[in-house]
């Protein structure tokens, strides 16, 4: 942590994720409301891509489909927590603490490849791509979290 951070308060640890069954509420929550937003979910729907997460700490795995519907036809996509039936184009490995700042708009994943606190396999430019897309969205989880009563969780 720099000087500056420290005096700021910039990056403070954030307190991590109890258990899996926390991860998946968040995530499930987070992961309807990105699919269903008005913007980001028709943006999404035209990437076509198929993105797997694994994340450490808690151990978890999230494939989300952006070439498939689901029932909505409002919903971008479909997303399987655990094994799912797609196979993913690209896959992204990090720790569930780094994808909670990420998703605050806190940490850059394309830094965090180059650090290898996030490992990426596939076809990482085409995810990469849909930074710009997905940005907006770095409002709407911590919004998540404080609707769900996780306030720990969210980064100042």
């Amino acid at each position: 942590m720099t000087v500056k951070q420290q005096a700021t308060g910039e990056n403070k640890p954030v307190a991590k994720f109890k258990d899996k069954e926390e991860f998946v509420e968040i995530y499930g929550a987070f992961m309807k409301e990105l699919m269903s937003h008005p913007i980001i979910g028709p943006k999404l729907k035209r990437s076509g891509i198929v993105v797997q997460f694994q994340y450490t700490d808690p151990d978890v795995q999230i494939t989300v489909n952006f070439k498939e519907t689901g029932p909505d036809p409002k919903v971008a996509g479909v997303c399987a927590f655990g094994d799912a039936p797609w196979a993913p184009e690209v896959t992204f490995i990090q720790s569930a603490d780094f994808s909670n700042r990420f998703w605050q708009g806190k940490e850059n994943v394309i830094a965090a490849m180059a650090k290898r606190q996030v490992t990426a396999r596939g076809s990482i430019h085409r995810a990469l791509a849909l930074i710009p897309v997905i940005r907006p969205s770095f409002r709407i989880y911590p919004q998540i979290l404080d609707r769900l009563g996780k306030k720990h969780l969210i980064a100042t």
